[in-house]
């Protein structure tokens, strides 16, 4: 199976705008999930999900060299903003123009690694210059600071550090998203920084001192958000009284809450239980099959996603992070592996995804690339951290 990338020119005239393809490069080892030009045009940087970063001549449609970045899925890469050029003495006396270029990537490895990468002659090196560590999360998106001082990144753990290039070292953290941090970007002067997550927020911050940038305070204004800004107005939509916990719920609200959400249809099996909030919250799949005759799996999962996304708009839930949860069953999952959509999912459901000849992804819709899945070790070894973790809470709190 192989994995492509398609090269289009874009012809502009007055305000009609057209693609014509060039050509693909054609990847038989992983897929893509991350590129970047570099600032002069001359080099193309991919990243893949076998760890790979490898760099093209986009004109020629040539890899002209490649390196193992992560072990796991080289997630992002990006070009420094900047180039810097010198002349480079040939064996014949003459002088050779060389470009020089930094390139950052972030992985499953949950560092950022900085690359300087030199082409000249047709010759292009990359080579390993610092490796920034201080995420507990894979990174999944960095981004050059415009006048080259800065680095941003946004990582699985739900945090955005700014890294000074000059000593590499980490000079401001920033943690108030809820989940995964997908995407980082500054603002063309430099003293913005806006920070994308899958907690449906987009934050907007300025950096205080731009030169040296010891201080990051969250925008004066009200940040642009698909759910923080409209919180009162979520929870009223779902029956959710402001202020009043999940866990407190009685059953009447709990039926509310299930015909604000389109779920009326079982608020008879949730009253004949008693189901308020405190049971709401530790339904589970097998619960909801054995204990309250929900045989269909399409109402169980509705059910499921319902409850997660109340908990992620409540900030409830929070013993388990979504992150840990297949997105399919919204179950923990014991064995995670990522597909080509990038996403991480429990094994054997996405094998029965697949194995029912559907050939989308669950998360988006899209069209999967293959049907290629890679264990995702560190997730695991996340998943059964947090769950010895758990377990060793409740052993103590019995005991107390």
């Amino acid at each position: 199976i192989g994995f492509s990338i398609r090269f289009w020119f874009v012809l502009r005239l007055v305000i009609v705008l057209s693609c014509q393809h060039v050509f693909s490069l054609f990847i038989s080892i992983s897929s893509v999930v991350a590129c970047s030009y570099s600032p002069n045009g001359f080099l193309l940087a991919t990243g893949s999900m076998n760890g790979e970063v490898r760099l093209w001549d986009p004109y020629a449609g040539q890899s002209v060299t490649c390196v193992d970045a992560d072990d796991l899925c080289c997630s992002s890469c990006v070009f420094s903003p900047h180039q810097s050029t010198d002349m480079v003495l040939q064996e014949d006396g003459s002088y050779q123009q060389c470009y020089r270029f930094i390139l950052a990537t972030g992985g499953q490895d949950y560092t950022v690694k900085l690359w300087t990468v030199a082409s000249a002659d047709g010759e292009t090196s990359i080579t390993h210059w610092q490796t920034l560590s201080g995420h507990s999360g894979p990174v999944y998106s960095v981004a050059f600071s415009p006048d080259l001082t800065h680095i941003a990144s946004g990582a699985g753990d739900k945090t955005v550090i700014l890294w000074d290039i000059g000593t590499r070292q980490a000079v401001y953290s920033m943690g108030d998203h809820t989940r995964y941090v997908t995407t980082v970007a500054f603002s063309p002067n430099g003293k913005g920084l806006a920070t994308g997550s899958n907690d449906k927020t987009l934050r907007i911050w300025k950096l205080v001192d731009p030169n040296t940038t010891m201080g990051v305070e969250e925008s004066e204004k009200e940040p642009t958000t698909v759910g923080e800004c409209q919180m009162a107005k979520i929870l009223s939509e779902r029956g959710v009284k402001p202020g009043s916990p999940v866990g407190g719920w009685s059953v009447d609200e709990v039926a509310q809450w299930l015909r604000k959400v389109g779920l009326q249809e079982h608020e008879e099996i949730f009253r004949g239980n008693a189901i308020d909030g405190s049971e709401l919250l530790t339904l589970d799949a097998q619960m909801l099959n054995e204990d309250l005759g929900i045989t269909a799996l399409g109402h169980r999962n509705k059910i499921l996603r319902a409850i997660r996304e109340l908990c992620s708009t409540t900030r409830e839930c929070d013993g388990v992070p979504e992150e840990f949860l297949c997105p399919i069953t919204m179950e923990v999952m014991q064995d995670p592996v990522i597909a080509a959509d990038g996403y991480s999912y429990e094994r054997s459901s996405i094998l029965s995804w697949l194995a029912e000849g559907k050939q989308t992804s669950p998360m988006t819709n899209l069209p999967l690339s293959s049907s290629s899945l890679t264990s995702n070790r560190q997730l695991k070894m996340l998943i059964e951290k947090q769950v010895a973790s758990n377990q060793q809470k409740e052993s103590t709190s019995e005991e107390t």
